[in-house]
């Protein structure tokens, strides 16, 4: 019984945190500028992804370098993860443009966000969630809208 409640205790936590990362997150994209703490939150929820799919510190330095030709399968999974944090993905790789633009659209405005969207989102179809979801983070990187992943990474 104590097992049991600790499992749903932690899995309470985890998303209590999870929606506390988001409301902040939104609120920094809001502001276009993301602060010390905000990054620290950030900062923990890229250990928890990390953690989660078993990848290195050099290889989230890999990432943040946008070294995309050398990407792991961890690598791939923890952008999925983060994106998924963000619900900017769903399980299957699959992109959410409500989520998307309402993290982009005060950044980079709306016509920009739509045109980021439009090309990137299908991308990947045919591939696995993580490897789909990795090449939908380097078409937005090779447009230069990953302004929220470059402060998660």
């Amino acid at each position: 019984m104590i097992s049991r409640w600790k499992d749903n205790s932690n899995c309470f936590r985890m998303k209590t945190i999870i929606a506390l990362l988001f409301c902040v997150t939104f609120v920094a994209a809001q502001s276009g500028d993301i602060s010390f703490v905000q990054k620290a939150l950030l900062s923990g929820l890229r250990t928890v992804c990390r953690f989660k799919v078993g990848a290195s510190l050099a290889e989230e330095d890999q990432i943040r370098a946008q070294d995309f030709a050398n990407f792991n399968e961890k690598q791939k999974c923890l952008i999925k993860c983060m994106s998924d944090m963000f619900h900017f993905t769903n399980e299957k790789g699959e992109g959410n443009s409500e989520a998307l633009h309402r993290l982009l659209d005060p950044v980079i405005g709306k016509e920009r966000a739509t045109e980021v969207d439009n090309t990137c989102k299908n991308l990947g179809a045919d591939l696995s969630p993580c490897d789909r979801v990795a090449k939908v983070y380097e078409c937005h990187a090779g447009m230069n809208a990953v302004f929220l992943f470059e402060n998660l990474f």
